[in-house]
């Protein structure tokens, strides 16, 4: 496994929960971003998983600004609330500027390789997905979580999750569709990336094993998402003003 990497950012959507609390990470507040990649054997690929935390909440015992990219951009405010957390250790610099040199020609050789014709990494399209906004969420909540799992039973989507969860996916496959089983395994169930904007594939469980997969799609134009099924006692009426 390659070592993780550490990034402080401003939440650019308020979609994301803290690893750490489990609460959300509302808009534009700062929180650090863990990056780590792995060696699939038996797809014979590299897997990037990212995970997002709120400054305050990550552990301090596994690093200090100077192992935290985009710090030198935070504005003033934002350096200070990660160094009064994390703390400092200038020595890390040079080590820092060895790695990044080698980084950076890595990147180089990257680059070359995809201008020859290499795979590019796929990448998520926010914009090619229907979000839906906070206030459309908020509307089912009237629904019980057995209700919202009958829903997305019924529609044969993932249905784990704490009842936000559950409401969020209900939303989502409105006005989405539903998700297909996965083109690629044939087996797996799509899960959606809110932040970045892809559906995923994790794999399948086989008898007393499992069958990892992790194939990304970035547009819903390459799935063949069917009509959603909505349950007549899941209807809810709005009622005029």
């Amino acid at each position: 496994m390659v070592a993780p990497t550490y990034t402080a950012e401003l939440s650019p959507s308020g979609r994301a929960k803290c690893r750490t609390c489990s609460n959300k990470i509302e808009k534009d507040a700062l929180r650090v971003m863990i990056e780590t990649q792995r060696y699939l054997a038996s797809r014979g690929m590299m897997v990037r998983n990212k995970e997002y935390h709120h400054a305050t909440c990550l552990s301090t015992s596994r690093l200090v600004v100077e192992e935290i990219s985009n710090y030198e951009t935070l504005e003033e405010e934002n350096q200070e609330i990660l160094l009064a957390h994390f703390g400092s250790d200038p020595s890390k610099i040079d080590e820092e500027e060895e790695e990044t040199d080698s980084e950076d020609e890595s990147k180089k050789e990257e680059l070359d390789e995809d201008e020859e014709g290499g795979l590019p990494r796929k990448l998520g399209a926010l914009e090619n997905w229907k979000l839906p906004e906070e206030d459309e969420v908020f509307s089912l909540k009237k629904l019980t979580c057995p209700k919202l799992k009958d829903e997305l039973k019924a529609n044969r989507q993932v249905q784990t999750g704490k009842k936000n969860d559950l409401m969020e996916k209900v939303c989502f496959g409105r006005l989405n569709g539903a998700f297909p089983a996965c083109p690629k395994c044939s087996k797996g169930k799509l899960h959606f990336n809110y932040e970045e904007g892809f559906a995923f594939c994790k794999g399948f469980w086989n008898i007393d094993h499992f069958e990892p997969c992790g194939e990304v799609w970035s547009d819903p134009k390459d799935l063949s998402m069917a009509p959603w099924i909505t349950p007549p006692g899941n209807i809810i009426q709005v009622e005029e003003e």
